[in-house]
């Protein structure tokens, strides 16, 4: 420990106990001693018991984005033992790498919340009214600006965090080690490898790192920014200090807790795909939102229509180039982890495969054509609006593989997504669905599934109700009011906590529990929402060759 880590510590515990609880603190060699702090083994792999754990993402401290801990510690300090969490799942954005100061927006205030001061970057840089890091330092300031909160202490010292990283732990929109922010598209391979060892040295994980896995010390590569401008087939830039710093630190793992679940993270930016420029497909007043078929042509690359992808895309009645012609189908996993993730779910031996996901894995579509007159947008025809991760078609890749060999799950838990989408930051309600099947999956092997029975009883297709509940974060609400809907309107206030807690007498069912501190507008008012989900078990087609 010392200045070459910030003065951070990893120490490997050996010997320990499945299924205990243990405490700890650290001690100098002048006597100064840490805080006690506590944590849980994982159950043994042959234990037949419950597992309850919390998942949480996109903490923002200096914007007042970090209310749940509190409200978790609260609960859990209360509930009986058997009931009390295990651990906390963090699927990313653990730091934000943008930030404001108070003094860049009116009223030193963001979404109506105040800004607070809560760092400043020692090196970093301004574009716009965003400020950006630039060294090893300015992502350490982050790092111990965010874990000075006295929420986010105790909930690390109360629990064992498992840990992913998603955009904002690098870039904001990067991909690979290019960083792109407003205003920044650059080649940044030394960023990224800064970026790695900051999460590195703040986040205690069993991750992988070039070099001996002994050493509790992060050993940069020597990397140069050089711009990437050869990808292969899928998307991977084969420039060797891109390479270099993508390696530098591996997330991707599974951790088995018990017989009954098995935990999967990936890691959705180092290998993901450059994606094609699509701003002249944004309808006007629209947040991010183009026609469903547009989104199919930009995210199939060349791969589209059978590897005839058109040359011009027809738009608000234009025909406008298609800027994904020449490109690669869109992917975030990659091959190699894609290939390394199917390879373990086919593998795995537990009842729940629990698939930790740093955003969305499902297309989110928004019913755009049927907004009430007077909401200053002019959807320009009858297809539904979508906006998803890029991606669309390397996850139907992983869905096809599922499907084709009769894989039960996984079940995606899902950060990131903050609040649905409304045209042009109007707060009104919207009616939103989402799809798991898409056309590159043939029907035949699309799951096909019976009602879920809810507490109203509603008939709505177990896997996509399921799917989209564990997809929502905090920012969503949910009521079944429709078959094959999802009602998702806009709060006031976002629920503090999601937990899913695994019933053992049926494998099929699963309670979530979401809480609602505050209540917002009187039409949407809710205090406390807990359903349960019964799934019954997947059917699937003939193989598909």
């Amino acid at each position: 420990m010392g200045p070459d880590t910030d003065w951070t510590c990893r120490f490997l515990a050996t010997g320990l106990a499945p299924g205990r609880e243990y405490w700890y603190r650290f001690v100098d060699e002048h006597g100064f001693a840490s805080r006690t702090g506590r944590t849980l083994t994982a159950p043994a792999d042959d234990a037949d018991t419950a597992v309850r754990f919390a998942f949480a993402s996109c903490q923002a401290p200096n914007e007042s984005s970090l209310q749940a801990y509190r409200r978790m510690l609260f609960e859990d300090e209360r509930a009986p033992a058997e009931q009390r969490l295990q651990f906390v799942l963090h699927l990313g954005d653990f730091i934000y790498e943008v930030t404001w100061y108070a003094e860049d927006n009116p009223g030193g205030t963001f979404r109506g919340r105040r800004l607070r001061d809560r760092y400043r970057f020692p090196d970093g840089e301004k574009v716009g009214n965003f400020h950006l890091p630039v060294s090893l330092e300015d992502y350490r300031t982050l790092y111990r600006s965010y874990l000075e909160d006295p929420d986010l202490q105790d909930a690390r010292a109360r629990w064992p965090f498992v840990c992913v990283w998603d955009n904002h732990e690098f870039a904001w929109a990067g991909y690979q080690s290019q960083y792109v922010a407003p205003g920044v598209n650059r080649p940044s391979q030394r960023k990224k490898v800064i970026a790695n060892q900051a999460w590195w040295e703040f986040i205690p994980a069993r991750v992988v790192k070039p070099g001996d896995p002994a050493v509790d010390r992060f050993d940069p590569p020597a990397v140069e920014d050089t711009p990437i401008t050869r990808f292969d087939a899928d998307g991977l830039g084969d420039e060797p200090n891109n390479l270099a710093a993508i390696r530098s630190l591996r997330i991707q793992r599974t951790l088995r807790f018990g017989r009954n679940v098995e935990l999967f993270l990936t890691d959705h930016h180092s290998f993901r795909s450059p994606a094609p420029d699509g701003s002249a497909f944004g309808v006007p007043g629209t947040r991010f939102v183009s026609p469903e078929s547009v989104e199919e042509i930009l995210d199939a690359g060349r791969t589209y229509d059978g590897g005839h992808p058109p040359d011009t895309i027809a738009f608000l009645g234009q025909a406008l180039p298609n800027p994904a012609k020449d490109g690669p189908a869109q992917t975030y996993l990659g091959r190699e982890q894609r290939e390394w993730l199917l390879e373990r779910l086919g593998a795995s031996t537990a009842r729940w495969k629990i698939w930790g996901h740093s955003f969305g894995t499902l297309t989110l579509h928004s019913d755009y054509q049927h907004l009430p007159a007077g909401t200053g947008v002019a959807w320009p025809d009858n297809q539904p609006g979508q906006d998803s991760p890029a991606g669309v078609y390397s996850a139907d890749s992983v869905a096809y593989a599922l499907y084709k060999h009769a894989c039960l799950g996984p079940d995606p838990l899902c950060g990131d997504r903050h609040e649905p989408l409304d045209p042009a930051g109007a707060d009104i309600p919207m009616v939103l669905f989402w799809n798991w099947a898409r056309p590159s999956v043939p029907a035949d092997l699309q799951p096909r599934l019976g009602p879920c029975v809810l507490a109203d009883t509603t008939p709505i297709p177990a896997w996509r109700r399921f799917t989209a509940a564990l997809s929502g974060t905090w920012n969503d609400f949910w009521s079944g009011s429709q078959p094959d809907r999802l009602d998702v309107h806009r709060e006031k206030c976002p629920p503090i906590l999601t937990i899913l807690e695994q019933q053992l007498d049926d494998p099929h069912e699963v309670r979530l529990e979401l809480s609602q501190p505050t209540a917002m507008s009187d039409a949407d008012k809710v205090s406390d929402w807990s359903t349960r989900f019964i799934l019954p078990p997947l059917q699937f087609g003939p193989e598909w060759d």
